[in-house]
């Protein structure tokens, strides 16, 4: 008789062949470690990942498998960002380790980032609680991983003290400059320099953060013509 997992690995399971099978849900396969919801990540088999939670299966594993949300970042082929969020919706542990390399589902899809969707489902594990500072048996954070890439996105994402809050002394210092320019200008004006101040406050920080809110918005910076001007 086919298997659980076998079944989960080809995309095969159905609401009938579960009915009854409380017991094999969670069972592991000896040679992957995976219990049949991670084989059913791993095969990317969206339908069975969803069927197979429904009738319980644990999204975090069982003690001694491969946990699927590691699967997913580390094993499964194609666009995985449905997947992380269907785990996640069903309370995964974004923190759990894999037990062989002891890797996080973060280490494994910073090694594996190639493109945005693999950028949206790392913004994800991170909103979701996800350790960027979490080491492996190597001493290897996710962190770590991306300096070593010196990607400005991924740092952008993982180590947002850094790299991702407003830098207000990179603001401030540019003001300064525009406000020293403006203030030999117009010397016998004070009225004229403190507007003129402000003015320069505003510029420096809508110069240094308008394009990242343009790009993150997808802003066109012209009125779209879909949109009843009123």
């Amino acid at each position: 008789m086919t298997s659980i997992f076998e079944l989960a690995l080809k995309g095969t399971l159905s609401e009938s062949i579960l009915e009854g099978k409380g017991k094999e849900i969670d069972k592991v396969d000896e040679k992957t470690l995976y219990t049949p919801l991670g084989a059913a990540v791993h095969a990317n088999r969206k339908d069975n990942i969803k069927l197979l939670l429904a009738h319980g299966a644990n999204p975090d594993g069982v003690p001694g498998s491969r946990p699927p949300l590691w699967i997913a970042a580390a094993r499964t082929k194609g666009h995985i960002g449905d997947i992380v969020e269907t785990l996640l919706s069903h309370g995964v542990n974004v923190k759990k380790a894999d037990p062989v390399v002891n890797d996080t589902a973060l280490h494994a899809i910073v090694q594996r980032y190639r493109n945005e969707d693999d950028l949206d489902v790392i913004e994800a594990l991170v909103n979701a609680g996800a350790d960027p500072k979490a080491t492996n048996q190597r001493g290897e954070s996710a962190e770590s991983l991306a300096t070593k890439r010196n990607d400005k996105k991924l740092l952008a994402l993982l180590a947002p003290e850094k790299h991702k809050k407003i830098h207000i002394k990179d603001v401030l210092m540019i003001a300064s400059l525009i406000m020293f320019a403006i203030a030999r200008a117009n010397r016998k004006n004070p009225l004229l320099m403190m507007t003129a101040a402000v003015g320069a406050t505003a510029a420096a920080v809508s110069s240094k953060f308008i394009g990242p809110i343009k790009k993150r918005f997808k802003m066109l910076g012209r009125r779209s013509k879909k949109v009843p001007h009123v």
